[in-house]
């Protein structure tokens, strides 16, 4: 399996690495970093797991955003966003989703505007008053489901009790 030279634990040590490496990029935000780690790491992942890039472009969307850069916003949801949607379907309730963050909070609109003339709305995200956090993902989130689909890729298993549960046929398997 290890190729010439190589440590037989040497491939293993990079692959957690990786992994490593991913949640400290994600916890400090660095969506770039993200997507150029796991591009070289592994550069067919986005090609198997669109789903994943498109999660990692809303995550950055949702950035841009939270700091005010609405064109910005609106330039990776046409550049980005959108062609991937289009190429996967299944992924237009989520850019749906995404785009519904730009719409003001229906915390933000006077009681008249609102529907059934006001009362408690209950939250909501937006340009207009939040992040839209209910409405996009965390790139916690997603590093963690990303960490899920490379770590059999490095050749790493999972947490033991995962297994365990994957085996007597208990929760989601890859």
């Amino acid at each position: 399996m290890c190729g010439g030279d190589e440590a037989p634990g040497r491939p293993r040590v990079r692959g957690e690495e990786v992994l490593a490496k991913l949640l400290r990029l994600a916890q400090s935000g660095d969506v770039p970093g993200v997507l150029a780690l796991v591009e070289a790491a592994d550069p067919g992942l986005w090609s198997e797991h669109p789903g994943l890039l498109f999660d990692v472009r809303r995550c950055q969307y949702g950035a841009l955003l939270a700091e005010g850069r609405l064109a910005e916003a609106l330039q990776l949801a046409r550049s980005e966003l959108t062609p991937l949607a289009d190429a996967h379907p299944s992924l237009l309730p989520a850019l749906k989703s995404a785009m519904a963050a730009l719409l003001p909070s229906p915390l933000s609109l006077p009681a008249q505007q609102l529907p059934n003339g006001g009362g408690d709305a209950g939250g909501g995200g937006g340009a207009g008053g939040s992040s839209g956090g209910e409405l996009l993902p965390s790139l916690r989130s997603v590093a963690g489901a990303i960490q899920a689909a490379l770590q059999p890729r490095l050749g790493l298993q999972g947490p033991r009790l995962v297994l365990l549960m994957e085996d007597a046929g208990v929760g989601p398997s890859p």
